[in-house]
């Protein structure tokens, strides 16, 4: 069979699409989770989010359902949690689709080294996993921290901040 697009494996799984559908294959070329998604991300954490009938929900390594499709979207899942969006808003789920933090942001990151990045009434800021605001609600925009930095925007020009809102390399591109 020849595919559209074949991605790289992740988890032991290899993400396939063919005539705009999506399905996995495992090391030994098995199609295990069936070509039925019409969108999928890889999988993280033992699970990924797929798109089925306009609606997002996730699946384990067996393709079983184990978020039901109900999302308008649903990014990995990222120390145990998943942004979701409903409704245009944003909150984060737990890997039983359990809501964490309730769908009130304008957009949501993932969680990395304990924080996100999150955005509300035009600001973006990061929150802990409880919801608080952890460092201050100023920037434009805010991107998830990756080896300790995130990339933060603030009147137009771009800097780095780590963990504790220190700036790293200034406000200056």
């Amino acid at each position: 069979v020849k595919y559209d697009e074949v991605g790289g494996f992740r988890e032991g799984l290899c993400k396939l699409v063919l005539n705009g559908k999506i399905g996995f294959i495992d090391k030994s070329t098995k199609l295990v989770i069936p070509m039925k998604y019409e969108g999928a991300y890889n999988f993280s954490e033992g699970l990924a989010s797929v798109k089925l009938n306009g609606k997002w929900g996730a699946i384990d390594e067996k393709g079983n359902s184990i978020i039901s499709p109900k999302y308008d979207w649903i990014d990995d899942f990222s120390e145990s949690l998943a942004a979701v969006k409903i409704n245009d808003k944003y909150g984060f789920i737990n890997k039983s689709g359990e809501e964490t933090l309730p769908s009130s942001y304008d957009f949501a990151g993932r969680f990395s080294g304990d924080y996100a990045p999150v955005k509300k009434d035009g600001k973006a800021f990061f929150i802990d996993k409880k919801g608080e605001q952890i460092l201050p609600f100023k920037y434009d925009t805010a991107d998830n921290f990756s080896e300790g930095y995130a990339l933060v925007s603030l009147n137009g020009k771009a800097g780095f901040i780590e963990k504790y809102g220190g700036e790293v390399i200034t406000f200056q591109y």
